[in-house]
């Protein structure tokens, strides 16, 4: 669904993932919250795996990335370097942009503004607001809600952790790679 111009042209795209459970309970709130969804998180777990949600498959559109992430015109990050060292995401990103490298104030200006906790509160990084303007959103809705790697571990349970990993092993065992290699420990 990407515009033919990024390969034909050689458009600069920046993906950003996420790890496969963190991904799965944000889908899972925001959906619900949106009240897209009444499923169950069991229920929404099965369908995550069985690639029957919303922009499913998960594994296939990261897949596509991965592969690419080596092409020149392709900045390939994760949600989980962003919060472990964003100071050196934003000079490869900027490099990448071919942009100046920035003073060392610009920069903690900037790791400021993209903290997780600036975003909430700004009107435009957090889309909360604009979401509720033109639709009914449950009362606990939240468009940036946690912001911290591995917030799957208090939501999911085990056996739900289990049918993920188990995907992501399969899936990424094609391959060659593990999740790990993509995402580092989580």
């Amino acid at each position: 669904m990407l515009p033919r111009e990024l390969w034909t042209h050689g458009r600069k795209t920046i993906y950003v993932a996420r790890n496969p459970k963190d991904v799965m309970v944000s889908t899972y709130h925001f959906f619900t919250d949106l009240r897209e969804s009444k499923c169950t998180m069991d229920e929404f777990v099965d369908d995550f795996v069985a690639d029957k949600t919303p922009f499913s498959s998960y594994w296939e559109h990261l897949m596509d990335f991965y592969r690419l992430r080596n092409e020149k015109n392709i900045f390939f990050v994760t949600y989980e370097e962003m919060k472990r060292d964003l100071k050196d995401v934003v000079r490869r990103l900027s490099r990448f942009l071919d942009f100046k490298d920035l003073t060392d104030l610009e920069m903690e200006k900037l790791l400021n503004h993209l903290s997780f906790e600036n975003m909430k509160k700004s009107q435009f990084g957090n889309h909360k607001n604009f979401l509720n303007s033109f639709r009914k959103t449950s009362d606990n809705f939240e468009f940036l809600r946690r912001g911290i790697i591995g917030s799957y571990k208090d939501e999911l349970s085990a056996d739900n952790m289990e049918k993920i990993d188990k995907k992501s092993s399969t899936f990424f065992d094609k391959y060659g790679i593990s999740e790990s290699d993509i995402f580092g420990s989580v």
